[in-house]
């Protein structure tokens, strides 16, 4: 089950409280022989009156996944009562690779029915070790690097959108997608992922630092003998 997400945390009937514990249980006892799992990744969903404070009706589940997640590092948790979640209640999610899916420029801000398409990850201890402790080299090689970063997730969309329905018989052929309901099998899927996203990521961030030997207010360091 790669790069995929499970929500879970603020249904509060029995089945779905039952589900929820067990799923968090099984991610506390490992794999076959007790290994951490990568896949899925596990949300956990907290907001006031549901999970977040002593007597919410979930807030029993919300303790087990603060005490999984402190030998699993999973679940991972999402505050929906946030400024950036609230106006969306409960109903933010995150798929793939904890990616979370809200904001739309070309229709409904929604999390249903939509994706993330492709992600390219910026290598940043290498562009910092290419400026050679040179602060503005560094961020010229950055902005490069985002610039062909962008360029290459576009064309990676381009080809992408020449796909056709039958090529993707589960999410487009059976309506999952947004706006690919009533699409036939020969229809391309262009302007159904039109509503999905494209995502350039970075890693490395403290290697990054030490290369740059940069102090958090931004002073260069002498370089260590």
């Amino acid at each position: 089950m790669p790069f995929s997400s499970i929500n879970l945390g603020t249904e509060t009937s029995e089945a779905a409280r039952r589900v929820t514990k067990n799923l968090i249980l099984a991610y506390e006892a490992g794999l076959g022989r007790g290994e951490n799992p990568i896949f899925p990744n596990i949300i956990f969903k907290l907001k006031e009156g549901i999970n977040l404070n002593p007597g919410d009706p979930n807030y029993d589940l919300f303790q087990l996944a603060i005490k999984v997640a402190s030998k699993r590092l999973n679940p991972t948790f999402s505050f929906m009562d946030s400024s950036f979640n609230s106006e969306y209640g409960d109903n933010v999610s995150y798929m793939g690779c904890r990616t979370r899916v809200m904001a739309n420029r070309k229709g409904p801000a929604v999390t249903d029915g939509r994706g993330n398409l492709s992600f390219t990850t910026i290598n940043l201890p290498r562009i910092a070790i290419k400026a050679e402790r040179n602060i503005d080299k560094f961020y010229k090689l950055l902005d490069e690097t985002l610039d062909l970063t962008f360029r290459q997730l576009y064309h990676r969309f381009k080809v992408q959108a020449k796909l056709k329905v039958r090529d993707m018989p589960f999410v487009m052929g059976q309506g999952l997608y947004m706006g690919s309901q009533g699409l036939e099998p020969n229809d391309p899927i262009e302007e159904v992922i039109k509503h999905g996203t494209l995502s350039p990521g970075f890693i490395g961030l403290a290697e990054t630092l030490v290369a740059l030997q940069v102090s958090i207010m931004g002073i260069v360091k002498k370089p260590r003998p």
